[in-house]
């Protein structure tokens, strides 16, 4: 008995019974409330039952078998829950030991307790109606059911005896079967109920479960939603660092080709009046080459920031590229207007530009289009076609774009085009002007200067002036003039051998050429390769090489003497001539400009200039010789002058490689 009010507690199975979620969980828990509900009645109804029989002195089988059945009743209810058996049959049992025990109550207490009974029964009924399983409370039913039929029926008047208990024994057995009968009536009502409540479980179940996926589903959501905002966020500024990078320069910060393009789109179709500015750095290339990308950088910086100084605000500066810079100017202006503003412009450029203690001087070139004649959207290249009319001509730093220029600049790229070509389809040749003792013609040839030539299908014979820039743009200069150089040592040692003679060649370097920085290495080289006599061999320089660094150009020539070579000034007095430097260099030869020429037999001063040219280079040791010599009376001149050499048209045209030798036969003795 302690053991099982020890292990349920009422207090704590009426906790459980509010909490129970299960229906089988709930008709175990009634179960056991119910048990310890009748023990404690059954064990005192035992004890009623023995002091009973004492106070009145009856000892007898009923009192000893009510006793006992009670007791035995309460020790088997206490026993139950720990009895390996299902609940279902738990309930079954106490009700059929309720049943017993009211039957035998009923039979040898009835006359002496009367109404008690009734009293005693009703204490027993009524916790089991109150139950949600109805099997112990239909047995209790049937049971007094039946002892109230019998009590109208036999007990009115009657006292009992035991034909009556033997009656009642038969009863217990009727009532047993009936009870179990209604149980299995009852058991399909409670069947569905708990069909029914299970359905409702399960659907709170799925509720709950429905629940809870909504609110996953809720976080996912939230989850993602935030997620979404952030990758929204990222590809903003991604999307903003990349129209940054698509519309403009990394390096100045400033609208690029792309955004003028558009910018300009967009004021054609508004109908806009606009004009735009094509500016390109003069030379920028050798600021690069010279002192390296870091200090072209720091340059164009100073650059911009100048520029920009002098715009107006609502003007657009854009870098297009390299040293090019575009100005949109999206307002109406005049030709003469664009004028005064480039000339504002350029003021930036009259004085040098300092990047890491160095000094440079830069220029800027303009090309210019406006609506007015361009018809189209295309202001941008047709002012970069007027910019590149400007350069290649060499007419104007400004200039203002025209129909005509498009297919003369056309025409120079694509012999750009051909160019890139020409010394793979052998159409650069090699011609030799004679270089002639003026003095006396008896004797001969003094050399010849290698001249270039480009001859092509498509142009015909292309002149140096028109050929060699693009070289030079093309930065194809370099390996031509050694082509040159090479086929020039050879071409000395070939003639001399053949004829024992000491003709010389005279071969010309440019600016671009000379400052390489392997060009020594290469002259070197190719000395050695040919085996060539240097001293049979002149460089010859312009007066503008030396305009820019006049140091550097110096020690390059000294070391073209270390090598044996022979050094000549050519185009003499056209370029930024200066006694100093022809003083001061180790020259061999100065070479007097065909304008000097062409005027002197008609020009008392140019005749004067010519013959105190030739009275100083001959008092420096120098050799002087008269270029574009073209008339008798030009000879008759410089000989009596006393210059040493001469070469022109009057002696001979440039001779062709393949018709050289019958040439030299005739005039090398």
């Amino acid at each position: 008995m302690f053991r099982f009010y020890r292990d349920y507690k009422i207090k704590n199975l009426i906790l459980d019974l509010s909490h129970s979620n299960s229906l089988e969980g709930i008709y175990k828990i009634e179960n056991l409330l119910i048990i310890s509900f009748l023990a404690p009645i059954l064990l005192s109804l035992a004890v009623l039952s023995v002091l009973y029989g004492k106070f009145w002195n009856i000892v007898d089988i009923g009192v000893t078998l009510t006793a006992l059945s009670a007791l035995v009743s309460a020790y088997i209810f206490l026993r139950l829950p720990y009895l390996p058996i299902k609940e279902s049959t738990r309930r079954n049992v106490v009700g059929m030991l309720l049943l017993v025990f009211i039957i035998i109550s009923f039979v040898f207490y009835y006359q002496s307790l009367g109404y008690v009974f009734w009293l005693i029964a009703g204490i027993i009924v009524f916790p089991h109606s109150i139950l949600l399983n109805k099997t112990t409370f239909a047995y209790v039913v049937c049971a007094l059911s039946v002892i109230g039929i019998v009590t109208l029926s036999f007990y009115t008047d009657k006292s009992i005896n035991y034909l009556d208990v033997v009656v009642f024994l038969v009863l217990v057995i009727l009532l047993f079967f009936e009870a179990n009968l209604i149980r299995l009536l009852y058991y399909n009502i409670i069947k569905r109920k708990i069909s029914q409540f299970n359905d409702i479980v399960e659907q709170k179940y799925k509720m709950a479960s429905a629940y809870d996926e909504i609110h996953k589903v809720k976080e996912e959501l939230k989850k993602k939603n935030c997620k979404l905002l952030k990758y929204n966020y990222e590809i903003n500024e991604k999307s903003r660092k990349l129209k940054k990078i698509a519309y403009f320069d990394e390096l100045t910060n400033l609208p690029n080709r792309k955004y003028i393009e558009q910018k300009e789109l967009e004021l054609a179709e508004s109908n806009e009046d606009f004009s735009l500015i094509y500016i390109d750095l003069d030379d920028y290339k050798k600021v690069n080459d010279s002192y390296g990308f870091e200090v072209g950088d720091s340059l164009l910086k100073q650059v911009v920031a100048k520029l920009q100084s002098k715009i107006m605000s609502v003007d657009i500066l854009a870098r297009i590229g390299g040293d090019e810079f575009a100005l949109l100017i999206p307002r109406e202006v005049t030709n003469e207007d664009i004028n005064d503003y480039i000339n504002y412009m350029d003021i930036v450029f009259d004085r040098p530009f300092y990047v890491d203690n160095y000094e440079m001087n830069l220029s800027a070139s303009y090309g210019v289009s406006n609506k007015l004649n361009v018809q189209t959207s295309g202001l941008l290249r047709a002012a970069d076609t007027a910019l590149y009319y400007a350069k290649f001509t060499y007419k104007s730093k400004v200039c203002f774009y025209d129909n005509y220029m498009r297919d003369e600049v056309l025409d120079k790229v694509k012999k750009e085009n051909y160019l890139l070509k020409a010394l793979e389809k052998e159409e650069l040749k090699i011609v030799y002007q004679p270089l002639v003792y003026c003095n006396s013609v008896s004797k001969g040839v003094y050399g010849f200067e290698a001249l270039l030539r480009w001859s092509t299908d498509n142009f015909g014979n292309v002149p140096p002036i028109k050929f060699v820039p693009i070289m030079e743009d093309l930065g194809l200069i370099h390996d031509v003039g050694l082509w040159v150089f090479e086929n020039v040592c050879k071409k000395v040692n070939e003639i001399n051998e053949k004829f024992c003679s000491r003709v010389c060649m005279s071969v010309n370097v440019s600016a671009i050429q000379i400052r390489r920085f392997d060009f020594i290495q290469q002259i070197e080289r190719i000395l050695k390769e040919t085996g060539v006599n240097p001293s049979l061999i002149i460089i010859e320089l312009t007066e503008s090489t030396f305009i820019d660094d006049i140091e550097k150009v110096s020690d390059i020539i000294l070391r073209l003497k270390r090598l044996g070579l022979k050094i000549a000034i050519d185009d003499f007095g056209t370029g930024y001539s200066s006694l100093s430097y022809i003083a001061d260099l180790p020259l061999d030869t100065i070479k007097i400009d065909k304008s000097f020429v062409d005027k002197m037999q008609d020009s008392y001063k140019y005749r004067t200039l010519v013959n105190h040219i030739i009275g100083i280079a001959q008092s420096l040791d120098f050799l002087v010789l008269a270029e574009g010599v073209e008339t008798e009376k030009q000879v008759e001149i410089l000989n009596h002058d006393n210059c040493d050499l001469i070469q022109g048209y009057f002696y001979s045209k440039p001779i062709a490689e393949e018709h050289l030798d019958e040439y030299l036969m005739q005039n090398v003795s």
